[in-house]
């Protein structure tokens, strides 16, 4: 899927948690099995494809519903938002699917399996957000500060 935000990723560009949590509650309130597809991310009533924010999408893969809602956050929040779904479909899967897209479009993976990757996500965005503030992650990440920063703020948070 296709990132069409025209904004640039920058520096301090952090994911917005809170916006990823009231995603993932509006996908679970909307979300059902008929309005669940495989091999897509939206599909329109007369099953092309589509845009998961076309107004014309009338089914979604896991991916393409969350993304209906989270679009309107930064590149660092749709980023976050997708992560989160790949992580959380490896660890429901123990591993065998590394994506969420391998997990939807499984033969074996049932409406009922997607729901509960969603409840899964949602606590863990629920978590996040609640380590945040103002939707912005109290820590820099550990990849864009060195060993000594990520020391003084470990030492500054305990």
């Amino acid at each position: 899927m296709r990132n069409s935000d025209p904004r640039p990723a920058v520096a301090g560009d952090l994911p917005d948690y809170p916006l990823i949590a009231r995603a993932l509650v509006a996908t679970r309130r909307e979300f059902m099995p008929e309005r669940w597809h495989k091999g897509a991310p939206a599909v329109d009533a007369l099953g092309r494809e589509t845009e998961p924010s076309d107004g014309a999408s009338v089914a979604w893969c896991a991916q393409g519903i969350l993304l209906r809602y989270v679009l309107a956050g930064s590149n660092a929040t749709i980023r976050a938002a997708i992560n989160l779904l790949h992580r959380t479909a490896s660890r429901l899967s123990d591993g065998r699917h590394e994506t969420l897209f391998a997990f939807n479009d499984d033969p074996a993976t049932t409406f009922a399996d997607i729901d509960r990757l969603l409840a899964a996500a949602l606590a863990e965005a629920s978590r996040l957000a609640s380590l945040s503030t103002d939707g912005r992650e109290l820590a820099p990440s550990p990849v864009m500060i060195d060993t000594d920063q990520r020391s003084q703020w470990r030492e500054s948070v305990n």
